[in-house]
């Protein structure tokens, strides 16, 4: 691949969200869900969902992380791109940005 930057690679791992087709990993620990997912244009996601009530949000609160990869380039997603990624590998519509 050739050499791009952050920004770059960070759209290029966006779009791929819509062709992934993801697979639920076991629960983690605490209630933790896993999803890893395989887009079409190459890129492979793990995506976490995971309570945060313990340290001090609203009861139900829930923070997301993820990754991408491709060849040798590995970002860290952004929390919104972590959310939209959990929303899509749960089958749930795409909410607009």
């Amino acid at each position: 691949m050739a050499q791009m930057s952050i920004a770059d690679a960070l759209a290029e791992a966006a779009a791929g969200l819509v062709t992934a087709t993801w697979t639920r990993d076991k629960h983690g620990p605490q209630g933790a869900i896993f999803y890893r997912g395989e887009s079409t244009t190459g890129w492979t996601y793990i995506v976490a969902s995971f309570d945060i009530e313990p340290q001090g949000f609203p009861p139900g609160t829930r923070g997301h992380d993820g990754t991408a990869r491709r060849g040798g380039v590995i970002l860290r997603l952004t929390r919104e791109l972590a959310e939209k990624a959990f929303r899509l590998a749960e089958g749930q519509p795409d909410k607009e940005d």
